[in-house]
């Protein structure tokens, strides 16, 4: 993925959290897998003892499929969660955060945005 050269992303997508991505995916198709193989033990019926095998296999399948989804899903939250912090901490002097009420500001209520860029009283 590329980002804007004035994004954080952008100087830091050298970072660990390359693998949130790939693990939304991975976790997206696990739980499209679940819910067929939920589908299949819903529908199928037990007609004889090799039926009845099967259908364990596939219930401890959809079992141990959950558990999986359950544990990638607590690991997104958890890196997500980790990653979004370190963002927010980082160093901004005061007036690269006056620059930047500024640039965001999109109704005007910023008061001094008008006064020059070096300016003490600007945001």
């Amino acid at each position: 993925f590329t980002f804007a050269e004035t994004s954080v992303l952008s100087s830091r997508s050298d970072s660990d959290a390359n693998f949130i991505g790939p693990l939304y995916l991975a976790t997206a198709g696990l739980f499209f897998l679940s819910a067929l193989l939920g589908w299949y033990i819903s529908v199928s019926s037990i007609m004889n003892t090799r039926h009845k095998r099967n259908r364990m296999i596939f219930i401890t399948l959809f079992i141990v499929l959950m558990t999986l989804i359950l544990a990638s899903l607590i690991a997104l939250f958890a890196a997500s969660i980790f990653f979004s912090a370190s963002f927010v901490n980082i160093p901004l002097t005061e007036s690269q955060q006056g620059n930047l009420a500024c640039i965001l500001d999109q109704t005007g209520s910023c008061t001094g945005c008008d006064l020059p860029e070096g300016d003490p009283d600007r945001c």
